[in-house]
């Protein structure tokens, strides 16, 4: 007989796991791969922060530490709570913090103006639309992210209006344990059909 793998963990539970995520002083976002789970108190769906797209590898729960704008040993602001005193098992890029999140993107040559700086948010995806366009050809049809036209010297298109989003938890839970309202919120901005994550910003007490 073919050995049946583990079944899927309904949301209830998993629900004691979760209100103990949101209990640990390290623990910052957490998100929810399913629907059902996205529901529960102080958790927010992943898919809102993947762009709406989901696969089936995606985590049930995953855990954002907690960071803050305090500069590190070398006088760069941003830090990360580490999980271990383990060196070589520390990593970066790996939370919702804005510091690392946020990168820069320099382009050069004769398609871009020179000295030029956008103000509008961009990202990572938005390198293979503004590449492929450089060298005349359309993005596929799953392509995400936007060309960059406010950076080129001859734009042959607009790039969209920009707003901001605040994803809130749904029902933030009051957990004895710390005697607040426990959950993160979650900064995007968007341009046109284009959403970039800012990071995650502290919610007020209830």
């Amino acid at each position: 007989m073919p050995r049946r793998g583990p079944e899927n963990p309904t949301r209830t539970s998993l629900r004691p796991l979760v209100e103990w995520l949101k209990a640990q002083p390290w623990a910052d976002v957490v998100m929810a791969g399913r629907s059902d789970l996205a529901a529960l108190p102080g958790v927010l769906p992943l898919a809102l922060l993947w762009g709406g797209s989901l696969n089936e590898r995606r985590p049930l729960l995953a855990v954002s530490p907690v960071w803050s704008d305090a500069p590190n040993e070398y006088g760069v602001c941003g830090t990360v709570q580490s999980l271990t005193t383990q060196a070589a098992l520390r990593s970066s890029h790996d939370s919702l913090s804005p510091n690392d999140l946020h990168a820069v993107l320099v382009a050069n040559g004769p398609t871009f103006q020179q000295g030029r700086r956008t103000t509008l948010p961009t990202g990572a995806i938005d390198l293979t639309p503004t590449v492929l366009a450089c060298l005349g050809y359309p993005p596929p049809p799953s392509a995400q992210g936007r060309v960059l036209w406010e950076m080129w010297a001859q734009p042959e298109g607009e790039p969209g209006k920009a707003r901001d989003e605040l994803v809130i938890p749904t029902a933030p839970r009051r957990l004895p344990l710390l005697g607040a309202a426990q959950g993160q919120a979650v900064k995007l901005h968007h341009v046109d059909k284009s959403t970039y994550i800012h990071g995650s910003l502290p919610m007020n007490p209830a």
